[in-house]
């Protein structure tokens, strides 16, 4: 704070991040700065076509491409167990 008349706002999250209130400092009335967004499987299918268009031209989206179908053939296959680990 650059101005010690100034007060804090406390950041809260009652449902772990979905929905994102803050208040003043010793004040119970809050107000709504973010939500998570959850899109539907339709706007989700929009996004990856999208992609696979964008990756034509665009060599290192296309080899992201490349490895998250692999990881999919894999998961696919059954009885086999895929292990990850971030890169």
């Amino acid at each position: 704070m650059s101005d010690l008349t100034e007060r804090p706002y406390i950041y809260e999250s009652p449902d772990g991040g979905k929905t994102i209130y803050r208040r003043y400092a010793g004040e119970t009335a809050r107000e709504l700065i973010g939500y998570k967004y959850e899109p539907t499987d339709q706007e989700q299918l929009e996004v990856y076509r999208e992609m696979i268009v964008l990756a034509r031209t665009h060599p290192g989206l296309a080899e992201e491409l490349e490895r998250v179908k692999m990881y999919y053939y894999l998961l696919k296959q059954k009885d086999n167990e895929v292990f990850w680990h971030p890169v």
